[in-house]
């Protein structure tokens, strides 16, 4: 009889290298580079990204409790030290909204979403903006990350695309009046919010950023080829 070849168990220093892995991830979604970074996140990004590499982002191979560990993890260098006066998510309430609750919100709105990871992640189609209280062009794409278990929101990701340098910024100019009203001043900026900047050339980026600490947001905008300005909103817990 042939022997029975086992693979070996991963040794700990493999699963610390892959759990970092996925917290750098995380963390890049929120860095200085987040217009691209986070454009590598969308549904075109990702496909983008394979042709190039080979391979899909190591997030997408995590498990549910990996995904969870990394973002607390990011959550806690990144956040800042004073609760926000409010956690504005299009309309939705982070650490209380729930998977059933999403689920019932696209049903009603007619929203086509595909679960991935455990039903920890919901990945949405066209959202029309009058669906998350919004006003303008639909969203492309909109991303639920819920926490294992009791599949509560944590994480909030919503897509523009094919924007013009000139609606791009009118987008962010209106959502940082929103959020100004919200929350306050942005925690940073990071490139010139100008029709001119994003029109410069390829992955110019314009993004704004607020950090407290319960909550962490940022919107970026960035000129991608072949898909004009891309808007990306993101809203994240920043609860343990």
């Amino acid at each position: 009889m042939a022997a029975e070849l086992v693979a070996p168990a991963p040794s700990r220093a493999r699963v610390r290298s892959f759990l970092l892995r996925v917290a750098l991830a995380l963390f890049a979604v929120i860095s200085l580079a987040i217009g691209v970074i986070g454009w590598l996140h969308t549904a075109t990004g990702r496909v983008a990204y394979a042709r190039v590499f080979g391979a899909s982002c190591p997030v997408g191979r995590a498990s549910a409790q990996d995904v969870e560990r990394g973002r607390v993890h990011v959550a806690r260098a990144v956040r800042g030290t004073t609760r926000a006066a409010e956690r504005p998510a299009l309309g939705f309430a982070l650490d209380r909204t729930t998977r059933a609750e999403v689920d019932q919100w696209a049903s009603r709105n007619g929203v086509e979403c595909r679960e991935r990871r455990e039903r920890t992640l919901l990945l949405c189609g066209v959202t029309s903006a009058t669906a998350v209280g919004r006003e303008g062009p639909s969203f492309d794409e909109v991303t639920f990350a819920f926490t294992p278990g009791a599949l509560r929101l944590v994480n909030l990701t919503a897509v523009r695309y094919r924007l013009s340098p000139d609606e791009a910024v009118r987008h962010v100019t209106a959502l940082e009046a929103r959020m100004r009203a919200s929350v306050g001043a942005p925690s940073r900026r990071a490139g010139e919010l100008d029709a001119q900047h994003l029109g410069s050339g390829p992955y110019a980026t314009s993004a704004i950023y607020y950090a407290f600490s319960d909550y962490v947001a940022d919107v970026t905008a960035t000129n991608i080829p072949t898909q004009g300005v891309l808007v990306r909103e993101h809203f994240m817990s920043a609860v343990d």
